[in-house]
């Protein structure tokens, strides 16, 4: 939270040293509305509203100063504020446009990490577990942590988390940033030695590694 402070000058008394807080989490449906983001002390807004009682200034003014003023701390604040594009991002609760149409690619993601963690919880069936190129037991400790990041994702009947799902669709969008747990992908015994003869050159040359950690044995060997 930030802090910052204001005069409004108006009448023979002026409200001075008003104080504005900014950076709070406040509802989407008023998101759109000047100052969307700052807090104002009671005190002066109730010295604000007296000035309009005594017919020192209308609603409209009053209503105009205050979202002035509101506005000033938005931009003393976050001076990103002023990029319309940005001021649009930091307003989306994963319902804007761009949103919208990243959805299908967003939940398809999603739905791969959910596949890939039904398959982890069967390591008998799926023994083994991949990272870009590194190869490791499905029971590896890395993968565990992958795992985990990415529980909060999901109820613990297995379902999305909505309370978590418009959050990362932001980021997914907004920030360009990945899906917790799709790092891992959870391997049979096949698809494990298939990964390897994909990273295998026709020489024997390797494009990959076999973990230092959990040190899984080959899938494409049986000695």
């Amino acid at each position: 939270m930030q802090t910052r402070h204001a005069n409004l000058n108006i009448g023979d008394e002026p409200i001075r040293d008003i104080r504005f807080t900014w950076g709070g989490d406040y509802p989407k449906g008023r998101r759109h509305i000047e100052g969307w983001g700052t807090a104002v002390e009671v005190p002066a807004v109730l010295a604000l509203l007296d000035k309009v009682v005594a017919g020192e200034l209308t609603a409209s003014q009053a209503r105009e100063l205050l979202a002035g003023l509101a506005e000033k701390v938005v931009l003393a604040c976050d001076p990103e504020e002023a990029d319309p594009v940005k001021r649009a991002a930091a307003r989306c609760f994963g319902d804007c446009d761009e949103c919208t149409a990243r959805k299908p690619e967003f939940d398809h993601r999603l739905h791969q990490v959910l596949v890939q963690r039904e398959r982890y919880r069967d390591p008998d069936a799926h023994p083994w577990a991949a990272t870009r190129s590194t190869l490791h037991r499905a029971t590896c400790r890395e993968m565990e942590a992958l795992g985990s990041s990415c529980g909060f994702l999901f109820t613990k009947s297995g379902e999305i988390n909505p309370d978590e799902y418009d959050q990362h669709l932001k980021w997914f969008t907004h920030d360009e940033c990945g899906i917790p747990g799709e790092a891992r992908t959870v391997l049979a015994r096949h698809e494990a030695a298939s990964w390897i003869a994909e990273r295998t050159g026709p020489k024997g040359g390797k494009r990959f590694k076999l973990c230092g950690i959990c040190q899984p044995e080959r899938p494409d060997r049986t000695d």
